[in-house]
């Protein structure tokens, strides 16, 4: 069966950050992009495709939450997510934010939230020529343990992948507890960057966690991290070699 390539989506354009005001002794989450690993240049269906394995993780005081629902299975296919922030005192509050959750068609089989992290590829010599990558939506749970030494961090994981929700669904949960991070490796649906037309040279790959600050951390200058590459050119091999590695963005 041919595999039908879908059309990157654009960057979102950034939202306001969610109004209501944390309360008072909140555990905050701090998003922290890891360094990207597993480069590739895969061929598909005439189409040449990069692929990177990224990560991104809580290093906060807290968890990462996200809660949405819906009443009736009539309602839009959409749920909208409140952050759960927690208390050091054991209770927690919904806190709204301008994001949704869809049901993915995209081999992935459960709700996303969207836009939690971009890939833009650009030229080194002119970074503002953006191609930006597939995959921003995602449903995020406990799956690789990334900085056990952070106090509260635990040694078991506690979000799970089958909170994700299924298409009758009536509410989902997606969450990161503390030093856990979400690995999407180079090889699942929808995570690459296409590069049919892209021509061999030094490229800049960035990779954002939260682009549009749609939610309360403890940190946002941790967000966003970046790897200068070589792109070969078509035809002449699918290596990536990696000239600088796990670089801070600019802001």
């Amino acid at each position: 069966m041919r595999t039908v390539i879908p059309t990157p989506e654009p960057t979102p354009e950034p939202t306001p950050t969610p109004t209501p005001a944390v309360p008072d002794g909140a555990l905050l989450p701090n998003l922290v992009m890891e360094p990207l690993t597993d480069w590739r240049v895969e061929y598909r269906d005439g189409h040449r495709l990069l692929r990177v394995t990224t990560v991104f993780s809580n290093y906060g005081d807290g968890p990462f939450e996200l809660r949405g629902s819906r009443s009736s299975a009539d309602e839009p296919a959409m749920l909208m997510m409140d952050q759960i922030v927690y208390t050091a005192s054991g209770g927690f509050r919904r806190v709204p934010t301008t994001v949704d959750a869809r049901y993915a068609g995209d081999d992935h089989n459960h709700w996303h939230a969207q836009q939690v992290v971009t890939m833009e590829l650009s030229p080194a010599l002119d970074p503002a020529s953006v191609r930006n990558g597939n995959k921003i939506h995602f449903c995020f749970f406990d799956n690789t343990r990334t900085n056990p030494d952070l106090p509260a961090s635990s040694n078991d994981s506690y979000y799970s992948f089958n909170w994700c929700g299924k298409p009758e669904s009536f509410g989902v949960r997606m969450g990161l507890s503390v030093g856990w991070g979400d690995r999407y490796g180079w090889d699942f649906a929808n995570q690459w960057i296409d590069i049919t037309d892209v021509a061999g040279g030094t490229y800049t790959l960035k990779a954002t966690v939260d682009w549009a600050n749609d939610f309360y951390e403890t940190d946002d200058t941790d967000n966003c991290i970046m790897s200068r590459i070589q792109i070969p050119a078509a035809g002449e091999g699918q290596i990536i070699t990696v000239e600088a590695d796990s670089q801070p963005c600019p802001t």
